[in-house]
């Protein structure tokens, strides 16, 4: 099992992703939602943290990609797994806040979801291409929503054939195209709150079914939770009782899990009680 801190709120982002890769955590990660207060730019931010640091992974939780111009965004990361000599991890979604779409797209539109869900498909398929294709070779691609002609992302990612895309989203189709183009998947937020390990071992299965279909290789690809500690629960009776975090990250691994991500003001307790029972 791998752990991984999610910086959130006013955190100063050098201080804590100094602290994680003293404590041993394998990743560090931002969410991508920009205008809100205490936001950051993921990819702005972490090319900083990238110099701050040394071994710790570095990636997006999630970025919303039909936000994005594929070609940019593809440069972008590129360039930081270059910087950061091959340890970008990165987050993908549809994104889902119209207010992020609204304000901060050039169309200033929020598609229907099914839209987003093809949008993000064929930025996937072009990002993954624009990687992939050696220099000095060129891109050309027209689909129904992107098209790029002679296009070329310089320098290459440092990561062959390029960096891990772990996809976010619990439906049926964000499901197939995790199983079809990604490298790893990311679970319903907060683990035992929002999902139980049944039913993640059930969307586990799902996607190992998916991925059977497209004759992919499954041996390096992660399935991810967002966890937390839990000091207390309300059992059915009314009782408060102490949960134990150790069994529940351990159900969850017997579900599938092999990464458990948690937010970054946990981090010095859950390295402390939590981290030594998995080494």
């Amino acid at each position: 099992m791998k752990f991984g801190v999610a910086i959130i709120g006013p955190a100063k982002a050098d201080e804590v992703a100094i602290e994680a890769e003293k404590l041993g955590f394998d990743g560090l990660f931002l969410a991508d939602h920009i205008g809100r207060i205490g936001a950051r730019d993921p990819w702005i931010t972490l090319s900083y943290l990238a110099a701050k640091t040394t071994n710790i992974r570095l990636g997006s939780m999630v970025t919303p990609v039909p936000r994005y111009n594929p070609g940019h965004l593809a440069t972008m990361i590129a360039d930081l797994d270059v910087l950061s000599n091959g340890r970008v991890t990165a987050g993908f979604g549809t994104g889902y806040q119209y207010y992020e779409f609204r304000n901060f797209t050039n169309e200033g539109v929020y598609d229907f979801p099914q839209v987003r869900l093809e949008k993000y498909q064929e930025a996937l398929r072009l990002i993954l291409k624009l990687w992939t294709t050696p220099h000095p070779y060129t891109v050309s691609f027209k689909g129904k929503y992107y098209s790029v002609l002679d296009a070329t992302v310089w320098p290459k990612p440092f990561q062959k054939p390029h960096p891990p895309v772990w996809s976010g989203g619990g439906g049926a189709k964000s499901m197939r195209i995790a199983a079809e183009l990604c490298d790893g998947w990311m679970g319903p937020i907060f683990g035992g709150s929002a999902v139980s390990p049944e039913k993640y071992e059930a969307k586990v299965k799902t996607i190992q079914k998916f991925a059977k279909e497209y004759n992919r290789d499954m041996s390096k690809f992660t399935f991810l939770s967002w966890g937390s500690i839990y000091d207390s629960s309300e059992s059915p009776t009314g009782t408060i009782v102490k949960m134990d975090n150790v069994r529940l990250i351990e159900d969850y691994k017997a579900a599938g899990c092999q990464y458990w991500l948690i937010v970054s003001n946990l981090m010095h307790q859950f390295a402390k009680e939590i981290m030594p029972s998995f080494k």
